[in-house]
């Protein structure tokens, strides 16, 4: 049985794919500059959002396609969101990643950045 594409990874792969072709990257070109490689196949899923990204492959995304973080990250638009956004700062988190960087992050998706143990908050 096919699993169903989550709308998120849908529209982090959509960014991804915008970002790589304004770079004008190949998605091997693109797999092959991230520090731990990927294969093109693999980055035709992440764009096509059949693969779900890793926070470190976000971050190695990001500094590839020269772009903030944030940018890659789409905004949340029904319900899910604050439960998406506190998974990503979870994953930041166990990457181990500065909190300047979680906070960046967790501020773009119109969060507030909150201790490691807590929910954020929804900026109004």
């Amino acid at each position: 049985m096919k699993t169903p594409i989550e709308p998120f990874y849908s529209a982090l792969g959509r960014r991804v794919f915008e970002l790589r072709t304004r770079a004008k990257l190949t998605q091997a070109q693109l797999g092959q500059q991230l520090p731990k490689r990927m294969t093109r196949a693999g980055i035709a899923n992440i764009e096509t959002g059949k693969q779900r990204v890793l926070a470190h492959q976000l971050v190695d995304l990001a500094r590839v396609l020269s772009v903030d973080v944030a940018a890659l990250i789409p905004r949340p638009v029904d319900g899910t969101g604050e439960a998406q956004i506190a998974d990503i700062e979870r994953n930041l988190r166990a990457h181990n990643l500065p909190e300047s960087a979680v906070a960046l992050v967790t501020r773009s998706l119109g969060a507030m950045p909150v201790n490691a143990n807590s929910t954020p908050r929804r900026n109004r």
